[in-house]
């Protein structure tokens, strides 16, 4: 099998030079086109609702396939070539290495996300050549959207392909615009040094005002991990003793049943660590002062 060209030093950004030709081209001539491969439905109106709801009032052409040949025979036979390929596998056998490969060859131009939940990631191990800034996780499918249209619209320069793990989390881990915390009275309760730097200096750069919880926080940004008896019950005891506070709870992992347990136990809102600085910082801007 042909391994697909990613593109690198001059190579890489004749290919930008190219894509921002074809953007300029699609204002001019046509709508800004987005391709959604889904193998399951609910994934498919997962990404619509976000993309429709991002888009705004932007002139826009949304196909969907469930299969990567029909994609590829679509886009060649009618020649209808896509800005944005979302792509969500809902099962580990949904693609083939060669129909991915053939697709993404097809479509040199277009900007990716490749969402890979828990029952695809391990489809996708084989293909060492997919770039790891192209490859999220679900809950952060909508971040990663803002980004790739501010991308698209021309607001923000596009990443090389050739990024690394840690180029890819600093760009995820950009503060959000327009946001400030300026008169928030916040809090950390974290057993993890590490995670205790990251939040108080992400506090500190947007104006607020970390307190000990003793002097009663506004919020509190509680680190869940390991989420055991003693963490369920010093929140328990927090909450009866500060019942109006906002706690912002941080866990590795987040689904339907440990967003439920958390707020059985006094957590009003559930973060996976993973989405980072946005998530975080939007969360605590709803309730500042």
């Amino acid at each position: 099998m042909d391994q697909p060209v990613l593109g690198y030093s001059s190579r890489e950004r004749t290919r930008n030079h190219l894509a921002n030709a074809v953007r300029l081209m699609s204002k001019i001539t046509s709508k800004f086109r987005v391709l959604i491969l889904a193998a399951v439905d609910h994934d498919r109106v997962a990404m619509e609702q976000q993309l429709k709801q991002q888009l705004e009032l932007r002139n826009s052409e949304i196909r969907h396939h469930s299969q990567l040949d029909s994609a590829l025979n679509w886009t060649v036979q009618e020649r209808w070539i896509p800005e944005l390929v979302l792509l969500a596998s809902g099962h580990s056998y949904a693609w083939s290495e060669q129909e991915f490969a053939d697709l993404w060859n097809a479509l040199p131009l277009a900007r990716w996300i490749v969402v890979n939940d828990g029952w695809s990631r391990s489809a996708f191990r084989h293909l060492s050549w997919l770039p790891t800034i192209c490859c999220i996780p679900p809950e952060r499918f909508a971040m990663r959207l803002r980004q790739e249209l501010s991308v698209l619209s021309g607001r923000k320069t596009a990443p090389p392909l050739t990024a690394s793990l840690d180029e890819t989390f600093l760009r995820d881990a950009e503060l959000p615009a327009g946001i400030s915390l300026t008169g928030l009275r916040a809090g950390v309760f974290t057993s993890d040094r590490d995670v205790r730097a990251w939040l108080r200096d992400l506090l500190d750069q947007l104006g607020a005002c970390v307190v000990p919880l003793e002097q009663k926080p506004s919020a509190v940004m509680w680190d869940l991990d390991p989420w055991n008896d003693d963490r369920r019950a010093q929140l328990e005891v927090y909450r009866r003793r500060d019942p109006d506070c906002l706690i912002l709870g941080l866990r590795n992992t987040v689904h339907e049943l440990s967003t439920l347990d958390a707020g059985q136990h006094g957590v009003d809102h559930l973060v996976p660590k993973q989405l980072g600085t946005s998530a975080v910082v939007e969360a605590l801007a709803a309730v500042c002062p």
